[in-house]
């Protein structure tokens, strides 16, 4: 008791100006750091809701941009799908158009280069001349002269097998269905970015989700595309091909002349490197 009472009498003592300043500082103090503390809180809570709208718009923007990534994607599978279609795979490989033209042409010009080929063997035989003798040279220009004339059947059945191996791996991946593929997805990521608009780790994590899908968009749709513009230009070169294997099949009797007179797809290897 007299520790306290000693204690109140010293405090007492103290001059009464200063002790009122102490006072007034800590009712100063007091007063303005609740507001302090408040403006503090009301700042952050202004940033993250500033920062949440920020994301979300860029989130709207990049959806906007999404959907005409997927519809360009989704225009250049359909045009893939109608290139692999059965209505553009039926058009004719070894028939029809411009090979009805072109094709027995070379044919008929072929078969009066047999009259020449005969000749060439008849002298190569008097000449000893042991590659192109009557022996050897004779019974592969009789199968060729046969074989020349069902070029086009020998084409068409090699074209055959080989689209039906590259419609089955090739069925998922264009046409309509992709189409509906990526906008499902789209609509996923829709649905919870509405759902979880609060969040800023589900929004920053829909705006990486959304860009990867879009880089994703267009490298697909080059491909689909280059790949589109590639069958197309296969079309063409397998009607030249079909036209000009008379010459190629004709070449195959003489090995030796492909380097002269047989050049490119006009000579036996080269041909079927291509055709293949």
């Amino acid at each position: 008791g007299r520790e306290i009472k000693k204690f109140f009498l010293s405090f007492s003592r103290l001059n009464k100006p200063a002790i009122l300043i102490i006072v007034l500082f800590c009712l100063f103090l007091g007063l303005t750091l609740p507001f302090h503390s408040a403006d503090a809180i009301l700042g952050t809570l202004a940033m993250a809701i500033g920062m949440a709208v920020a994301v979300t718009v860029i989130n709207i923007v990049l959806q906007l941009i999404l959907v005409v990534s997927n519809l360009v994607l989704g225009l250049a599978g359909i045009i893939l799908s109608w290139v692999l279609s059965p209505y553009f795979m039926s058009l004719p490989y070894t028939y029809g158009g411009i090979v009805d033209i072109g094709w027995p042409i070379v044919r008929d010009l072929v078969n009066m280069f047999f009259i020449i080929a005969l000749v060439i063997i008849g002298l190569s035989t008097a000449l000893r001349i042991k590659e192109y003798q009557a022996q050897k040279a004779l019974p592969l220009l009789i199968i060729i002269a046969i074989l020349i004339n069902f070029t086009p059947v020998i084409c068409g059945l090699i074209m055959d097998a080989q689209n039906i191996l590259m419609n089955f791996f090739l069925e998922e991946l264009t046409g309509f269905r992709l189409l509906g593929n990526v906008f499902s997805t789209q609509g996923t990521m829709i649905w919870q970015a509405l759902t979880h608009f609060y969040n800023p780790l589900e929004s920053l994590a829909l705006m990486g989700k959304t860009l990867v899908m879009i880089i994703f968009d267009w490298v697909a749709a080059f491909i689909f595309l280059m790949y589109a513009l590639l069958f197309i230009m296969r079309y063409i070169m397998i009607w030249v091909l079909v036209i000009v294997s008379p010459l190629a099949f004709f070449s195959r009797i003489f090995p030796g002349a492909q380097k002269y007179f047989f050049k490119s797809i006009l000579g036996w290897d080269e041909w079927w490197k291509q055709f293949i």
